[in-house]
């Protein structure tokens, strides 16, 4: 149940863009401990059809490339460019 909850509360931050990269990283965490729990339970093929690693590898590469606002407008264009 606390994963569940835990679960809703990364994806409506991920949805609703608020600490983006460390929500990024956190859902990568528990996804992946969902593949490997999945994995010893109930073998390699139960995350393969769930598609649990490619939902954990998305959350990976969002929190690579996640940079946030900080420094940059929402297009692109840095700060002092606007000035």
């Amino acid at each position: 149940m606390l994963e569940t909850v835990i679960e809703c509360g990364l994806g409506m931050a991920l949805v609703l863009g608020v600490y983006q990269r460390e929500v990024a990283w956190a859902s990568a965490a528990l996804l992946t401990s969902f593949a490997i729990t999945m994995s010893v339970a109930l073998g390699v093929l139960a995350p393969l059809s769930y598609s649990v690693f490619t939902a954990a590898g998305a959350a990976l590469l969002l929190g690579v490339v996640s940079t946030g606002y900080s420094g940059s407008t929402r297009s692109g264009a840095p700060q002092s460019a606007l000035r």
